[in-house]
């Protein structure tokens, strides 16, 4: 088999249809779990007051009617049915939020894909000399390069955001319950949306990787070249293909 260094042509539309019947993509994992984290965070922001509301008031009606009720088997279970009704209808919005963003995160990347076969087992990967060799692989030590630049991208918002809000933190100690809770939560919910986006900006260096790296498997020898182009000349499909382009353009020159 030839190396990676004697593949210099770029890949044919038949290959890239190969490869993609294959499920081979362009794809990154953590871009998927940024859209899914950055649109949680910015639903939470959006409806987190509204829902938090909802649910202070549903517990509020179900302890005052447990109260002014028998304690029953009945009654308890009517009660446990209001709050999971009431936790439904406030989270349900939050997870389908989140499920679309996970959706799209994957359709933008890949479009309409499905390969069955990706999900069928290999158990050639069960092979311990294989996955020690993957283990030492290039893949893995990019792997965790990615990870370390994420936690110490990741710390150093975060110590960022401390110093910029340690006034605000001084005075949660003194504030009432209501305020110390709405600001916690203002304070939670500011923290998260930057390291959601701070973790989307690196999911879309990460994607520019993958991109990089999905275009390089698929470059193709001088060999592999003119064995495709052998296969596509004797291919009856593709001479009629080649004789329709040919009258085609034909036609637009001879056209006044």
């Amino acid at each position: 088999m030839s190396d990676l260094g004697d593949r210099t042509h770029p890949p044919t539309d038949r290959r890239r249809r190969e490869a993609r019947a294959r499920g081979e993509v362009a794809r990154s994992a953590d871009l998927v779990a940024a859209f899914l984290l950055l649109a949680t965070m910015a639903a939470l922001w959006w409806l987190g007051p509204g829902v938090a509301q909802h649910l202070a008031g549903t517990v509020r009606g179900a302890l005052s009617t447990t109260s002014a009720l028998p304690l029953t088997p009945e009654s308890v279970a009517r009660t446990l049915t209001v709050l999971v009704m009431s936790l439904a209808v406030a989270v349900g919005p939050l997870l389908l939020i989140a499920a679309i963003a996970a959706a799209l995160g994957s359709l933008i990347q890949t479009g309409f894909l499905w390969t069955p076969s990706v999900v069928l087992p290999k158990f050639d990967r069960l092979d311990p000399t294989q996955g020690l060799g993957r283990w030492m692989s290039l893949k893995t030590g990019v792997a965790l390069a990615a990870g370390l630049i994420k936690l110490v991208a990741l710390l150093s918002v975060l110590v960022a955001f401390v110093r910029v809000r340690l006034p605000a933190l001084g005075a949660f100690a003194q504030a009432e319950p209501s305020e110390m809770l709405s600001l916690a939560a203002r304070c939670l919910g500011e923290l998260g949306l930057l390291l959601a986006l701070t973790l989307f900006a690196l999911a879309l260096l990460d994607y520019g990787f993958q991109f990089w790296r999905h275009e390089q498997s698929l470059l193709m020898t001088a060999e592999e070249l003119k064995r495709e182009q052998k296969e596509e000349e004797l291919d009856p499909r593709f001479k009629r293909r080649r004789q329709e382009l040919a009258a085609t353009a034909a036609s637009r020159v001879n056209t006044p």
